[in-house]
C-alpha cells in the first residue's frame, strides 16, 4: 500500500493540523516539528538516506531552536527542502501571509510553474488545507502515472519514476486505472476533466467511478 510522508513545520495549533491531516488522509505518514533546527536535522537525515517527503507544510514564524519563541520570518527552512528534496511540494501556512518579506520570498521561490500553494491561517479554515493537499498529493499520483504513459508507444510525452518504469505498459495502465478510481473523489475538477478525455469514466450514484482503458 502507498503512503505518503509529509512534513509539517509549525509552532502553533501543530497539534491539531497533524490529528487532521491523519484522520483526512490515512494513507500518510506525518513528521511534525515546532522550531526550525528540529526540522532542518530531520529533513538532512532523511536526505541523506535516499528519501524525501512528498509535502512540506511550512510556517514562516518560527522559533529557531526548541524552547525559543518565534521571533522573525525565516526562510532558510524552505531553502533546505527545495536544495535537498527538489521534489518535495512546499505549502507556506502563515498569519503574516501580508507581509512583505514573505510575499517577496512566495514570488522569488514559487513561482507558478512550480508545485506548491500558500495558505492564509487568518482567513482560511484547516478543513480547506487538508483539501488542497489531498488533491496535491493524489493528483500527483495520476500525473506521474500519465507521464510514464506518454513515454510509451502510443503515447507522446515525458519521462516518469524509475519505479513506475519497471512495470510493463499493460502494468501500468492498470495501476492508472486502479488509481483513479482509488482518488476520484480528491483529484481537482481539471484533472478529472482530463482523466475524462482519457478514460472511459463511469461515474457512480455513490460518487465513485469505474474507469476503463478506452
Amino acid at each position: 500500500m502507498r503512503r505518503f510522508k509529509i512534513l509539517v513545520v509549525e509552532d502553533e495549533a501543530a497539534d491539531a493540523l497533524v490529528r487532521l491531516l491523519k484522520q483526512r488522509i490515512p494513507d500518510c505518514d506525518v513528521d511534525a516539528f515546532s522550531d526550525v533546527a528540529s526540522a532542518k536535522a530531520a529533513i538532512a537525515a532523511l536526505a541523506d538516506q535516499g528519501g524525501a517527503y512528498d509535502v512540506a507544510i511550512l510556517d514562516f514564524k518560527l522559533p529557531k531552536e526548541p524552547g525559543e519563541h518565534a521571533l522573525n520570518i525565516d526562510d532558510s527552512l524552505c531553502a533546505l527542502v527545495s536544495h535537498r528534496m527538489p521534489d518535495t511540494i512546499v505549502v507556506h501556512i502563515s498569519a503574516y501571509m501580508k507581509d512583505p518579506l514573505v510575499q517577496e520570498h512566495i514570488n522569488k521561490a514559487h513561482p507558478p510553474t512550480r508545485r506548491g500553494f500558500s495558505f492564509d491561517k487568518n482567513e482560511q479554515e484547516n478543513s480547506e488545507l487538508i483539501l488542497q493537499v489531498k488533491q496535491t498529493l493524489y493528483g500527483g499520483v495520476i500525473e506521474r502515472e500519465l507521464r510514464m504513459l506518454e513515454g510509451r508507444p502510443g503515447w507522446e510525452g515525458l519521462r516518469g519514476r524509475a519505479d513506475l518504469a519497471a512495470l510493463s505498459t499493460t502494468a501500468l495502465m492498470d495501476r492508472l486505472r486502479q488509481d483513479v478510481e482509488k482518488y476520484w473523489k480528491d483529484l481537482h475538477p481539471a484533472l478529472q476533466t482530463t482523466l475524462e478525455s482519457i478514460l472511459g469514466i463511469d461515474r457512480q450514484p455513490d460518487g465513485s467511478v469505474v474507469a476503463h482503458i478506452k
